[in-house]
């Protein structure tokens, strides 16, 4: 909080710390987040680097065998509602091979790029094989401690025991560790792979929280479906007699669904 260049009436409050002012899990990791960066960054490296066993004799191939691994995971996991679509290029590089690898597009969203995560482990135990490999060896690191982070997120209760938050802050760290060693490796080898961005750190904060309260519990989901469910029944109510009142009519329309769904 110290860093605050230019003081606001909310951060005066002596409420206003770094246990109610919290990162928020969803924006950190989900959306154009941390999971974007790492799921991106290990399909532009075996596109242009291939695996053990190879992908294909050509990049587009390559991408082609990394698009069907999606597709046979979400057939074997039928209860996963939110799935990536087909990757392009784009969907890879947005900004051209001159930018960093990231997850984006319109069909990209929160839930389903932290849902394809587990599709990594997939492509790593078929073509990153290669134990001689630094870069296969901590790309398979990285994969199990991003996914046992993405697990303790959300198998455990509200509130984390003791032990739940050291595993989550190992889990952390191995992420960070992790991903610095990827990104100086491709630094050298001069490709646009594993971004450090400032969700990287805000990322290592997240076991200190989690001693208070669980960040699945706090993150933007439910009020960005809120947000949602009420555009969706202001779109409804926008051309009618009630054109004037529309925002009161939108709540109240939306107060009404929720006692009769809830039997309040």
């Amino acid at each position: 909080m110290s860093r605050i260049v230019k003081p606001h009436p909310l951060t005066i409050s002596k409420y206003f710390n770094r246990f109610t002012c919290r990162n928020d899990l969803m924006h950190c990791m989900d959306h154009k987040g941390v999971y974007g960066t790492i799921f991106a960054s290990v399909a532009v490296f075996l596109i242009h680097n291939d695996g053990e066993p190879s992908l294909g004799a050509t990049q587009q191939d390559r991408l082609d065998t990394i698009n069907h691994r999606p597709s046979a995971f979400y057939n074997a996991n039928r209860g996963i509602s939110s799935r990536l679509d087909v990757l392009e290029m784009k969907s890879l590089l947005p900004a051209g091979p001159a930018e960093y690898a990231h997850l984006s597009g319109p069909k990209v969203k929160a839930a389903n790029t932290r849902q394809a995560m587990p599709v990594l482990r997939e492509i790593a135990n078929r073509h990153l094989t290669d134990g001689a490999n630094v870069d296969h060896i901590a790309i398979n690191k990285l994969i199990t401690h991003t996914l046992e982070f993405l697990r303790l997120a959300y198998v455990t209760g509200r509130f984390f025991t003791a032990e739940e938050v050291a595993a989550f802050d190992k889990a952390t760290r191995g992420i960070g560790k992790y991903m610095q060693l990827l990104r100086s490796r491709a630094k050298e080898a001069k490709q646009m792979l594993w971004h450090i961005t400032p969700k990287c750190h805000f990322l290592q904060h997240f076991p200190q929280e989690a001693r208070l309260i669980s960040p699945r519990a706090v993150q933007c989901y439910i009020e960005e479906s809120y947000i949602g469910k009420i555009a969706q029944v202001w779109a409804s109510s926008k051309n009618g007699p009630y054109r004037d009142v529309i925002q009161h009519l939108a709540l109240l329309k939306y107060l009404v669904w929720l006692t009769i769904e809830l039997d309040l």
